[in-house]
């Protein structure tokens, strides 16, 4: 990751890089949820997965995952590459 020597820049920078960690999160209980064969999971799924490894999920961001995942063929997404689950930005 190349940072721009402005403060501002390198701020930026690293606030989509974490956003993108934590996108990441919700992405990752999702597919947990479609691998263990539910492939529509709801907000409450996902929470759940969440909570296991204590993470406190926050509903806007669920609902983001889910409205764009829900109803896609996981594999075909996977296929893609993960560039495909890193365009979930919030």
């Amino acid at each position: 990751m190349k940072l721009n020597n402005h403060r501002g820049g390198a701020y930026t920078e690293l606030r989509v890089k974490l956003a993108g960690i934590v996108a990441m999160r919700y992405v990752a209980a999702y597919l947990l949820a479609v691998l263990g064969g539910n492939e529509n999971p709801s907000a409450a799924d996902i929470k759940k997965i969440l909570s296991s490894v204590g993470i406190d999920a926050e509903d806007d961001k669920l609902k983001k995952v889910i409205s764009e995942l829900n109803g896609k063929n996981i594999q075909d997404l996977i296929a893609e590459g993960p560039t495909t689950f890193l365009l979930l930005s919030f």
